[in-house]
């Protein structure tokens, strides 16, 4: 059977689970990703996952990356969700100067976060001024860089429009040194994610550093991943990650109907209310070997097509094609 396109990231993701899951109770204490695991995610080439091949990164299919995802979610959610976060802001060099993208993403660490749509830049000659804050930055405590996705307001104070009429949005990206980080991501659940926010104040971006991100007209790379939105591979990346920790759950429910016998009552192993969900639940997508995932970046499924530009489907793609891994 062939391996897809970035499986090893997958095989690095089961060797370092150990070590994630030995750091997830002070990643949640601490409420960030420990040096320890920033470091081996980094050092193992699972932030460039989705980085196209030109910048030196995987390009990995998405079923490589799903895969990649659900393992690290077994081990930690919060790490995988920093994970799975960032790795799709490294799509952004599919539409950057490659001058630009090689400075964001092949300068240690070359990690890019970013949070919410919000507020406004205005146009000068060469880039853009920016004064403002934005929230749910996950990943940013890791991040070498940060984004933002905003409005754009020429020098005359009009709102800059597409053809078709609609804001143009753009996102713009500089160093996290420049930037001033605000910890409030207090809250009970994925509190390693660091999802903070953050701001600038009377920060210029140069031109070569505002992407038009998911615009096909400004789309630098021919790979087939790029079809897609990052809005879309964002999902696939979230999705899985909720897999991953279901199949850790499940896990972790099976090991203690082993081993557990309440007072008064027979063995949970032998409960029929435990034992009953057991076969239909291991028949879910998060199930081992074999796993089966739609083939996205071939635009089988008609949900993709509509999403994407009618240039973008390949149509000699047989809309039943599925790839099982």
């Amino acid at each position: 059977m062939n391996k897809p396109q970035g499986f090893d990231l997958v095989e690095r993701a089961r060797a370092l689970a150990p070590l994630i899951s030995s750091e997830a109770d002070e990643i949640e204490r601490t409420r960030r990703l420990t040096p320890a695991v920033t470091s081996a995610l980094v050092e193992n080439g699972l932030y460039r996952a989705l980085l196209p091949k030109s910048f030196g990164g995987a390009e990995a299919t998405l079923d490589a990356f799903m895969q990649m995802q659900e393992e690290i979610a077994k081990a930690d959610a919060s790490t995988a969700w920093c994970l799975g976060q960032c790795s799709v802001c490294a799509m952004t060099a599919a539409y950057l100067d490659p001058d630009a993208a090689s400075e964001i993403f092949n300068t240690a660490p070359g990690i890019l976060a970013w949070g919410a749509i919000a507020h406004e830049v205005r146009a000068e000659p060469g880039g853009y001024r920016a004064s403002a804050r934005w929230d749910f930055a996950s990943g940013s405590r890791q991040a070498s860089w940060l984004g933002a996705h905003v409005r754009v307001v020429e020098a005359d104070g009009s709102q800059r429009r597409k053809p078709d009429g609609s804001p143009e949005i753009r996102t713009i990206l500089f160093p996290v040194s420049s930037a001033t980080l605000h910890d409030v991501w207090d809250v009970i659940g994925l509190k390693g994610t660091g999802t903070d926010s953050y701001s600038v104040e009377n920060l210029f971006i140069p031109e070569k550093f505002a992407a038009l991100r998911d615009d096909p007209t400004a789309l630098r790379e021919q790979g087939p991943l790029y079809k897609l939105s990052t809005n879309m591979v964002f999902s696939m990346g979230f999705a899985a990650t909720s897999l991953g920790v279901a199949r850790a759950m499940l896990d972790a429910a099976t090991e203690l109907a082993r081993g557990k016998t309440p007072q008064g009552l027979k063995a949970m192993r032998d409960n029929n209310a435990v034992q009953g969900p057991g076969p239909s639940i291991n028949r879910r997508p998060w199930s081992t070997p074999p796993i089966t995932w739609p083939a996205p970046p071939r635009c089988s499924q008609k949900s993709v097509r509509a999403a994407l530009p009618r240039h973008a489907c390949d149509r000699t793609a047989d809309p039943g094609t599925r790839h099982a891994i």
